[in-house]
């Protein structure tokens, strides 16, 4: 199974935080949304795949630990549904010293997985399905280059 990776995502309540990044945390993060906006402008899904890769092993290791209590979510699930939704989507709720390059990492991890997917797809994606989805990752890409205030000038943007 190629989907080995979970999906984490940071709690609501301390997203607040991702802006918050010092010099050195700025250069990692402006390779790695390079890196990410690279891959997505790539043509063969297979170099889109190790460029992908290359982002991830530059935010490695990232420590993450489990949120130890569920936030209320005022949706009508019990805590079994939500778990079991989790369990089934490989999603992690975590808390981290490093919320930044934890919603990187979580963008990464999902479009990996989709690349893998659609590689591993028996059935062809149209063309223009697969430019839908990769217009999703880049304005995500592009959204966090301003939050970040980082600069995709020079690829493209």
């Amino acid at each position: 199974m190629f989907l080995e990776e979970k999906l984490f995502l940071l709690r609501p309540d301390r997203l607040l935080s991702i802006h918050q990044h010092d010099k050195l945390q700025e250069i990692k993060l402006s390779g790695v949304l390079s890196l990410l906006h690279t891959a997505i402008l790539e043509t063969s899904l297979e170099s889109a795949l190790t460029t992908i890769e290359e982002a991830i092993k530059i935010l490695e290791p990232l420590k993450v630990n489990k949120c130890s209590e569920v936030l209320d979510t005022n949706v009508f699930l019990e805590f079994w549904e939500i778990e079991d939704f989790d369990t089934f989507f490989q999603i992690e709720h975590v808390e981290t010293q490093e919320p930044t390059a934890c919603l990187l990492m979580s963008i990464l991890t999902a479009y990996k997985t989709w690349i893998q997917l659609v590689i591993n797809n028996d059935s062809a994606m149209a063309a223009q399905e697969l430019e839908i989805q990769k217009q999703g990752f880049k304005s995500c890409a592009n959204l966090l280059a301003r939050i970040f205030n980082v600069s995709l000038e020079k690829y493209g943007e």
